[in-house]
């Protein structure tokens, strides 16, 4: 899959990023530097209204932080003192800065998000031209 394919619309990542398994990667044009997230729902408490954010550091995931998700507000990103990187680490902070961009409507230039080529919801793996666009199959379209 190309590069092109795998690039996620402005209005489909917000919710790519919320559907509970998203891996994306965050590509600055300027500099040609890929950064790679993964955003998933608790394990022990799916319904609950956060998002645990992970970003990789050589072979492993590690955590960053946490959205919290309000009928009352938009969803906010808070950098945990559990995190495993500090809130000034280039990774931590390139994803607060495009989180608050996509939130608020923000344009912002030189940055591409891209899925990993499976759903944002459920993993598997994107084949029609509609997931693959917006990050997220058919069935879990209609879920969310």
């Amino acid at each position: 899959m190309s590069r092109k394919q795998n690039l996620l619309l402005h209005e489909d990542r917000v919710r790519f990023i919320l559907a509970g398994m998203a891996f994306f990667s965050m590509l600055s044009l300027k500099t040609n530097t890929v950064v790679q997230y993964y955003v998933r729902k608790s394990k022990k408490k799916p319904d609950a209204p956060v998002r645990y954010v992970y970003t990789r550091t050589g072979d492993v995931m590690t955590f960053i932080g946490t959205i919290f998700i309000s009928k009352s507000c938009k969803p906010f990103y808070w950098n945990s003192k559990h995190s495993g990187l500090a809130k000034g680490n280039l990774k931590v902070k390139a994803f607060e800065w495009i989180w608050y961009k996509l939130v608020r409507n923000e344009n912002y230039k030189n940055v591409e998000i891209l899925h990993e080529g499976r759903c944002g919801r459920c993993g598997r793996k994107l084949t029609d031209p509609v997931s693959i666009e917006t990050g997220l199959g058919p069935h879990c379209r209609k879920l969310l």
